[in-house]
């Protein structure tokens, strides 16, 4: 049998460039603009509706100039006035503490104006507080004091202590501070006059002679 041997032309082969599969994000975000428009405007409803919906949180805030009190005269020397500092250091952080003590969060709740909104209308921040005693702890928990380190050079701050005081009423935010402030005011006046008296009684003592025999 024979074989015929078949002459087909011969076929150039054509290097084409490969299709760019590759598309840039700028041109998949314009090809879909209308689907990102879409999920903008859904996002910014369901923001707003949770905005809406959630309860704000209101804030007052405070400042208490701390002033020492104190029968010592300023010391001129350099040592004299490092022991001061440090003392005064410790001495606002015991305000601090106190300020944020459960004795203070007791006497404001049973502050004039606090006590009588409770009894009347009642705190719409804290609507099932119907005694100051469960205010107590609510205050506490509401209640940051730091210290005002603001225009201060050196790691030692000012005699100025910061006071916020949050809840989701801003009326009761106010009266509550208002109440806390004058809490601690008649706390530390109660406090030195005691201190006073006690001072001036043993001093008496000491200057009283004794009976002769």
């Amino acid at each position: 049998m024979a074989t015929t041997a078949l002459d087909l032309p011969q076929t150039d082969i054509i290097d084409m460039p490969a299709a760019r599969t590759n598309t840039s994000l700028v041109t998949v975000v314009w090809q879909r603009k209308s689907l990102v428009i879409l999920g903008i405007v859904i996002g910014l409803v369901l923001g707003a509706l949770y905005y809406a919906q959630s309860t704000p949180i209101y804030q007052s805030g405070a400042k208490l100039l701390v002033v020492k009190r104190s029968a010592q005269a300023p010391s001129s020397s350099a040592a004299g006035s490092s022991v001061q500092t440090l003392m005064m250091e410790d001495y606002m952080s015991t305000q601090s503490v106190i300020l944020q003590s459960q004795i203070i969060a007791d006497r404001a709740a049973n502050g004039a104006a606090v006590k009588a909104k409770l009894e009347g209308e009642g705190l719409r921040a804290f609507p099932g507080v119907k005694k100051p005693e469960e205010l107590v702890g609510e205050i506490m928990g509401g209640l940051t004091v730091t210290r005002d380190n603001k225009d201060v050079n050196g790691p030692m701050g000012n005699n100025v202590l910061v006071l916020n005081f949050r809840c989701t009423d801003q009326g009761d935010c106010k009266l509550v501070l208002d109440s806390l402030i004058d809490a601690y005011q008649k706390f530390i006046d109660e406090t030195y006059k005691d201190i006073s008296e006690s001072l001036f009684n043993s001093i008496n003592k000491a200057k009283t002679p004794g009976s002769a025999n």
